[in-house]
């Protein structure tokens, strides 16, 4: 089931000369901002439900993906980042396409996850500090972020 769910999706963001291959490289963006969404979400050996259902509302509300779609989102992009070595073929596809704004909606989204279930664990913190760093911002956009997130 999972090979046709990848099979699926490698379709839809696979370069190709189709008329929606504008929207192809938002939708790998898409997978790789999810993955680390929940990359935070697992940090702390607790994917509470409500911290998905975080991911799912900022997929729909914040970043325009059909409901559907977005389960499907979130399924790739949990095994993708249960699949990963490291952060880095998230972090480096974010630092190629993102701006520095979407670079800092993604760190505001991430502490939406980690605040979601009431408690900021060591591990989510920690998890968010490095890829904060990873996508070049700076240790004030951090601590700005989680204010504004908590704050929320």
């Amino acid at each position: 089931m999972l090979n046709k769910l990848f099979d699926y999706f490698e379709k839809k963001v696979s370069p190709s000369a189709s008329s929606d291959s504008v929207e192809q490289p938002e939708q790998t963006l898409i997978l790789a901002a999810t993955a680390l969404m929940i990359e935070v979400a697992r940090s702390d050996e607790n994917k509470a439900i409500v911290e998905l259902k975080v991911i799912s509302d900022i997929l729909v509300s914040k970043l325009g993906v059909d409901p559907t779609e977005g389960q499907f989102i979130m399924d790739a992009a949990e095994e993708k980042s249960e699949g990963a070595h490291d952060l880095f073929q998230f972090t480096g596809l974010i630092n190629q396409k993102f701006s520095k704004d979407q670079k800092q909606d993604l760190i505001y989204f991430m502490w939406k996850v980690a605040f979601a279930d009431g408690n900021i664990d060591k591990y989510e913190d920690h998890i968010i500090r490095r890829i904060s760093s990873l996508i070049n911002l700076s240790h004030s956009d951090f601590v700005r972020l989680k204010l504004k997130a908590r704050d929320d």
